[in-house]
């Protein structure tokens, strides 16, 4: 279907020749035929000159369009890459130092050397009793860095897309931890023998979960590499 350019040129050019047509046909001298059709010829040269330049321009314009979109599409994905990346390393640090911290709260329960002079085991106890605090305050923290760090993901990815559940069974299982820590320590405190050794298993667990977190961080960013 012709546009309304195509159109207008194409009637225009239809009659330009129907004038130098009608031109030629009524004039009396032969000798006039060769201006009249001579300048008939420039009208139609100058309306497709015009005509295929603008055309051109359009073309142009339109393939400049598409390759503005291209690029804005590319630096769309790459600003949205950037982004994502922020979250999962964020997730991810947090994660890290939250286990961190929690391993050093396993060692405040060690027992302290019996054979020792009781004032320097009540001087090592009560350095211990503060390295505990300082953990758990540590690992408090580290958990609420977690859980905010959960919403973003969760806000970026999706409610019960993998890495989502992946991050918050590691977050379930932080909570359930640092609660077992604060029980053990009542324990310890009303005379039970508790160690680092009983959080072995947990240990474990804790690290199994941190593996499985930042393999699925890693493959949702090699997803999304251009």
């Amino acid at each position: 279907m012709l546009n309304r350019e195509d159109a207008w040129v194409g009637g225009l050019t239809v009659v330009v020749a129907a004038g130098g047509a009608v031109a030629v046909g009524t004039t009396a001298r032969p000798s006039s035929v060769g201006p009249i059709l001579a300048f008939s010829g420039v009208i139609l040269v100058a309306l497709l000159t015009v005509y295929t330049t603008k055309r051109r321009q359009v073309e142009q314009l339109a393939a400049e369009k598409a390759r503005l979109q291209l690029q804005l599409d590319h630096d769309r994905e790459l600003r949205d890459l950037s982004e994502l990346r922020s979250v999962l390393d964020e997730a991810t640090v947090a994660l890290e130092e939250t286990i961190h911290q929690l391993h050093a709260a396993f060692t405040t329960f060690d027992a302290t050397d019996g054979d020792a002079d009781p004032a320097v085991q009540a001087i090592v106890e009560e350095k211990r009793q503060q390295q505990y605090a300082e953990y758990m305050h540590q690992c408090s923290a580290a958990r609420d860095r977690m859980i905010i760090a959960g919403q973003r993901i969760a806000i970026r990815m999706g409610v019960d897309e993998a890495l989502d559940a992946a991050y918050h069974q590691a977050i379930s299982l932080v909570i359930d931890t640092i609660r077992q820590i604060y029980a053990a320590k009542k324990r310890k405190d009303a005379g039970e023998r508790v160690s680092s050794a009983d959080f072995k298993a947990r240990n474990s667990e804790l690290g199994v979960v941190r593996n499985l977190v930042v393999e699925r961080a890693v493959a949702r960013v090699r997803s999304r590499l251009p």
